[in-house]
């Protein structure tokens, strides 16, 4: 893959990283995107390139179509592509129904859902040019069965995606372009550890008892599936769904 670019957005937390780190591992030049954490895209590009590999960073609200598009023009600018976007951005209120408002939904939907629909539709001409693509959209397990608890939002868009992507998948499949999605389950990072220490024993023990492997998963199991979806091996995998959640959900 030392020709393919790729674009990562949410590139900053911990999966975002470890998806980077990945797609970079199999020589790949990497865009790493992110809104508020640039220390953690910064620690990304440092471990890439101090391994060899081409990494940037690029601040850009993929909320809004202008500061997505300029994420993409920049990476053509300095890299060339791209061949391959991970729509990574994402965040989860965790606000029940009777909690959330409005506000609190568009803002959900507009990180989620709408930031992929934005992502898919600005690289779909480059791509279809270049008469090749990979698009990876990350879901969750929520997308797929529903959330734990009060995250209705969350669940909606990331059902969302998955049909977002089939749709795409179709369209996109005589241009080259491939379009999947990786769904994980409950993956340990450092937002989850705040989540986690605040959830009583009983709920953790349920949690593991309901995951067949019994643990949490790691975001570099996370990353090693998107990585595969983005390489030159997968031409013939589109509009398919890879759950990463130790079997909490079989489809």
């Amino acid at each position: 893959m030392s020709e393919r670019v790729a674009i990562v957005t949410g590139g900053s937390g911990d999966i975002g990283k470890a998806i980077a780190i990945a797609i970079a591992r199999q020589g790949a030049s990497v865009m790493i995107n992110y809104h508020k954490n640039r220390f953690g895209a910064e620690e990304a590009v440092k471990q890439i390139t101090e391994n060899g590999g081409h990494a940037k960073d690029f601040k850009a609200d993929v909320t809004i179509f202008e500061e997505f598009n300029a994420l993409v023009q920049t990476t053509r600018e300095k890299f060339g592509g791209p061949h391959i976007l991970v729509n990574n951005a994402g965040w989860n209120s965790l606000i029940h129904i009777e909690q959330l408002s409005i506000d609190q939904w568009d803002q959900t939907v507009d990180l989620n859902l709408k930031s992929v629909f934005l992502g898919c539709k600005i690289v779909y001409p480059i791509m279809k040019k270049q008469k090749f693509g990979r698009i990876v959209n990350i879901s969750s397990i929520s997308g797929m069965r529903g959330g734990l608890s009060g995250d209705v939002d969350y669940s909606a868009c990331k059902a969302g995606i998955i049909g977002l992507t089939k749709a795409l998948a179709r369209d996109a499949a005589s241009d080259g372009i491939t379009a999947n999605v990786v769904a994980p389950g409950i993956i340990w990072t450092k937002h989850l550890e705040e989540i986690w220490n605040r959830i009583d024993e009983q709920k953790k023990n349920h949690i593991l008892q309901e995951t067949p492997m019994g643990r949490l998963g790691k975001p570099e199991e996370v990353a090693a599936a998107v990585a595969f979806l983005a390489s030159n091996k997968a031409g013939y995998i589109t509009g398919g769904t890879i759950n990463v959640n130790g079997g909490a959900y079989m489809a």
